[in-house]
């Protein structure tokens, strides 16, 4: 589902109906992971990455902090790092992916250990930290359980719900 070019994902947290990314990009392959985030000078609000298969980052050469959010393969979150600031290590024992998002998105959307987080399919883009029942979204979401694509060799049939 998520190779469909067409379409594009939030990262909601499934407890407090918050978004934690209106615009997701995939890391799956062994080159866009080990590329991840270097060289870029910032990453938007709104935007993150997931890093699959992925259970340690670093931000060495990065030119700004980052949160993440280590999740299990089914989308609970295990462990969190808040504003992971340049030449740092952050990692998960036991983590299928890393979602790399802007420093404080983690504390504006309430996100914790335990929480479950699920890639939702839109037409237009949420409004960061938007509540699930909330005024401001434009458009209604629809639910997916998003299936990453089959291409990665050790991890057949991975989704993140």
């Amino acid at each position: 589902m998520l190779r469909d070019a067409e379409r594009q994902y939030a990262l909601q947290n499934v407890r407090s109906g918050h978004f934690l990314a209106s615009r997701i990009e995939l890391a799956v392959d062994s080159q866009s992971r080990r590329r991840g985030l270097l060289g870029r000078d910032n990453l938007d609000h709104g935007a993150g990455l997931i890093i699959a298969p992925c259970s340690a980052i670093h931000t060495f050469s990065m030119r700004f902090a980052i949160d993440v959010v280590f999740v299990a393969r089914d989308g609970r979150v295990l462990k969190t790092y808040s504003a992971l600031g340049r030449r740092r290590i952050a990692f998960s024992v036991g983590a299928f992916a890393a979602i790399e998002l802007p420093a404080g998105a983690i504390s504006g959307t309430q996100a914790q250990p335990g929480d479950i987080v699920e890639l939702v399919s839109q037409q237009t883009c949420v409004p960061f930290g938007a509540p699930r029942d909330g005024s401001s979204r434009r458009t209604p979401q629809t639910r997916h359980s998003a299936t990453l694509p089959r291409n990665m060799a050790k991890v057949p049939n991975v989704s993140i719900t």
